[in-house]
């Protein structure tokens, strides 16, 4: 696991399993505020050097309206679509 700029953390449809849902969002940063991040995102790292969330849209929003610079995540290297 390692830590991570928010603001290098792409989203891309692709990956994304559902749409946000604001509640949801909302609930997560009670218990952010409260407990901290307990699971870390999940993230591609690209070959362009780029990282691409692959798990965790509803956790990256709320640490970014409770104004995170960086979030915990897990990394995995260049991964295809299979």
């Amino acid at each position: 696991m390692d830590v991570l700029p928010i603001s290098k953390i792409r989203k891309d449809g692709k990956y994304l399993v559902r749409e946000l849902d604001e509640s949801h969002k909302a609930r997560l940063k009670k218990e952010i505020q409260a407990e901290g991040l307990i699971e870390p995102i999940t993230v591609n790292r690209e070959t362009n050097g780029e990282f691409t969330l692959i798990a965790g849209q509803h956790r990256l929003e709320a640490c970014n309206d409770l104004e995170f610079k960086n979030i915990d995540a897990k990394i995995y290297w260049e991964l295809d679509e299979t």
